[in-house]
């Protein structure tokens, strides 16, 4: 049965502006934060009777620092009993509907921080029909879960100080050498990057970093956003990334053996994801000055996901 439209926008109107959402509302507020994030996820109204309507409205936004991939938005939780129809969908950006319970949309803007304007901002709304026939004066909570995934990426740049071998040998025995942390400037997202390499960098075959990822984002990374199920991921060890690119004093380095999908990430007992491992760059000190600052730059793509519940409870009204 289709819900009708008009009832649908002034329900999502009414939950914006009266709701007391379990995730605190930025609707229209220009934030900055670690990627996507939900901004509200309820039930109006938030009880029924069986066989009645309610409809179930989700609002999220691009708050990090750069555009998404494509977005994938999942309805789990609800039984077969609940007939869940066609979603209404208010997007800046173009939107496919897989199934009423999968959305497939266009990537989203990241916030234009110098003019203060919100990052793409989706509201979805899917009208429910409880189940039918359930006992009189008995009531049954359900909960549904809204699941969105999509890609992203951590961009890092940093001034490095880079001496040859022989520069950083004869330096050492002087004690001119003084060591010093990399400094990173990074993107807002769901992944943070940290050096714990010391500069000064000292290059004859290669440069090498040791690197930690660790993640922030409040959800999970996962290798694939096209096909997902209602689980959670509890693998303490586990690939996740994309792909990614290294690039100092302008040369494209080439990490050799090291691959995206080698890069393993251990999830601990606290719940706290990371990733260690080191990456090499090839730069050889000939003919090259014995020291200089130059640019680093490191990108990594991913695939992450968010998760957000809300109760909604029905009333039963079939006497047996």
């Amino acid at each position: 049965m289709r819900f009708n439209s008009f009832f649908i926008f002034i329900s999502m109107l009414i939950i914006l502006f009266t709701s007391g959402c379990v995730y605190s509302s930025g609707v229209g507020v220009f934030r900055l934060g670690n990627g996507v994030v939900f901004n509200s996820l309820d039930f109006s109204p938030p009880a029924v009777k069986d066989n009645e309507l309610s409809v179930l409205s989700l609002n999220f936004e691009n708050t990090g620092s750069v555009k998404t991939g494509d977005v994938y938005v999942y309805l789990f939780g609800l039984s077969n009993d609940w007939t869940i129809s066609e979603p209404n969908i208010v997007s800046p950006r173009n939107y496919m509907i897989s199934d009423d319970s999968k959305i497939i949309l266009n990537p989203l803007s990241p916030p234009y921080e110098v003019m203060k304007v919100p990052g793409d901002t989706v509201y979805i709304s899917w009208p429910l029909r409880a189940p039918e026939e359930l006992p009189k004066d008995m009531s049954f909570d359900f909960n549904a879960m809204v699941r969105v995934c999509y890609g992203y990426s951590t961009i890092a740049n940093a001034k490095v100080v880079m001496y040859s071998k022989e520069e950083y040998l004869s330096k050492q025995i002087d004690g001119g050498i003084r060591q010093q942390p990399i400094v990173l400037e990074q993107t807002r997202g769901p992944i943070k990057l940290e050096i714990t390499s010391l500069q000064p960098l000292v290059y004859k075959d290669n440069i090498v970093l040791k690197l930690n990822l660790y993640d922030v984002g409040g959800g999970t990374l996962i290798k694939n956003c096209s096909e997902i199920d209602d689980y959670t991921l509890d693998n303490e060890l586990f690939k996740a990334l994309q792909d990614f690119d290294l690039k100092i004093a302008g040369i494209d380095c080439d990490t050799g053996s090291l691959k995206a999908d080698e890069v393993y990430f251990f999830k601990n007992q606290a719940g706290k994801t990371s990733a260690s491992f080191t990456m090499e760059c090839p730069i050889s000190s000939g003919g090259a000055v014995p020291m200089q600052v130059s640019d680093l730059i490191l990108r990594f793509d991913y695939n992450y996901y968010i998760d957000a519940k809300t109760l909604v409870s029905v009333e039963g009204t079939k006497a047996y």
